[in-house]
């Protein structure tokens, strides 16, 4: 870090602070029921759902709102059993998907403990999110997360979605900091690769899982450490406020 002094560190929502995980297979049990197509198997409906989002391009859904992608891979999704959805039926499907993230989502251990021991160091904390602007808003003020950000960017709110390095850039400015002052803690791929492009530090925190889904980055977008839980990040952050630089950073759990 020039200067060698972290000023604010960054936060992902959903996979970082906030878990969701088993929601979104929950969600595709009630829809399926709720749209009679129960005789599917709703775990293999969940699977090809998430094979269609991932599958979907950035140019593709530029502009889009996180329900227009998630109704769009969907309908996609089922096309493939030979069902076509209409309007109405999309947007059945997605309040009960987001019925059950709004009422299930709950705080990873450490979500609220990290921001706080950030800003007890002083540091700047914000978040950034590709979100529904509403639903995230709503979970953050109940799990009590809000009040420990500075900012909030949220996707859908700014037509802007990660990896694109402006969604990093424009919460950088709203902090006052550069990105050689700044950490990005993320749980996926573009929280890394948008950090990594625009000259953050970036963390990945894996919360068990294998991180395969970096294999084919280069080194120069792979992250500067992993760990397998937030407050695995204590001592890293309290190194680079005491000016230790990214070399004190051990790349890898």
């Amino acid at each position: 870090m020039r200067g060698g002094v972290l000023r604010a560190v960054l936060f992902d929502a959903f996979g970082t602070l906030l878990d969701a995980r088993g929601l979104h297979l929950e969600a595709t049990k009630h829809i399926l029921v709720d749209l009679g197509l129960s005789h599917l198997d709703a775990d293999e409906v969940h699977e090809r759902w998430d094979e269609e989002l991932l599958a979907l391009e950035p140019q593709a859904t530029a502009g889009l709102s996180t329900w227009d992608v998630f109704k769009r891979s969907l309908r996609a999704c089922l096309a493939k059993y030979g069902v076509l959805l209409g309007p109405e039926e999309l947007d059945i499907a997605i309040e009960v998907l987001e019925e059950t993230i709004r009422k299930r989502t709950k705080p990873f251990h450490g979500a609220l403990k990290l921001p706080a021991f950030c800003r007890e160091l002083g540091l700047k904390v914000g978040l950034i999110s590709n979100a529904d602007g509403e639903l995230l808003r709503s979970i953050l003020r109940q799990t009590g997360l809000e009040k420990l950000m500075d900012v909030v960017i949220i996707s859908d709110e700014v037509r802007i979605a990660k990896p694109d390095r402006r969604i990093f850039l424009m919460a950088l400015e709203a902090l006052g900091v550069r990105p050689d002052e700044a950490m990005m803690v993320g749980d996926w791929r573009p929280d890394v690769i948008g950090a990594k492009e625009v000259g953050l530090a970036c963390a990945l925190v894996l919360w068990g899982r294998e991180p395969s889904f970096l294999l084919d980055l280069p080194r120069e977008l792979m992250p500067d450490i992993m760990v397998e839980r937030l407050l695995d990040l204590r001592g890293p952050i309290l190194s680079l406020c005491l000016g230790q630089g990214r070399k004190g950073l051990k790349r890898g759990t």
